[in-house]
């Protein structure tokens, strides 16, 4: 009875253990808490795809028309240069400075405008340690013209930000130059 007993026990811990790494997988895919993972370099945000498609279904407004095309900017905290699709996708290269420390970071996501409210989300990253929130950032825009797109948003410091964006035909940082990234997807050239 004894040996029965311990049998069982030994049986059910065994089978309850085999479980424990799906039930584990389970909850982290329910709860939202899966890992970023990697492609062409890039870190990518779980849902990537399904933003991405969701996004490029969507037929692009005047105001949205307007933005599309080759673009640079700064305001106090960056410097960026950006690209963005006629499918509400872009790609941007952004110069930044944190603990003394300075670095181009390529970043790949969608963006859009509704409303005079330009927003954009982040959806890859070359900084391996990227923190993909999911939830876009909103700008007011200020002047949309052919040259010129300026908004006006919060800064890290949560005062009022101004961005000012003109177009380019070339962009100059370097960070478009690394082909890894697949960066210049549409093939045209412009990003050397």
């Amino acid at each position: 009875m004894l040996f029965t007993h311990t049998y069982i026990r030994l049986k059910t811990f065994a089978t309850t253990m085999k479980r424990i790494p799906i039930l584990i997988i389970f909850a982290l895919l329910t709860c939202g808490f899966f890992v970023p993972w990697t492609q062409n370099g890039l870190s990518r945000s779980y849902q990537a795809t399904e933003i991405y498609g969701a996004r490029k279904s969507q037929p692009m407004n005047p105001e949205e028309l307007q933005a599309v095309g080759m673009w640079a900017a700064e305001n106090r905290e960056i410097r960026w240069e950006i690209v963005r699709h006629d499918d509400g996708t872009y790609a941007c290269v952004v110069d930044e400075t944190y603990d003394d420390v300075r670095k181009e970071t390529l970043y790949k996501g969608t963006w859009g405008i509704r409303s005079g409210v330009y927003y954009y989300l982040d959806l890859e990253s070359s900084d391996p340690d990227a923190d993909f929130s999911l939830e876009p950032v909103y700008e007011v825009v200020v002047l949309s013209s052919f040259d010129e797109f300026n908004t006006k948003g919060e800064g890290l410091d949560g005062n009022v930000l101004f961005s000012n964006e003109r177009r380019v035909e070339k962009f100059k940082m370097n960070g478009w130059k690394n082909d890894r990234w697949g960066a210049n997807q549409t093939g045209d050239g412009n990003y050397e």
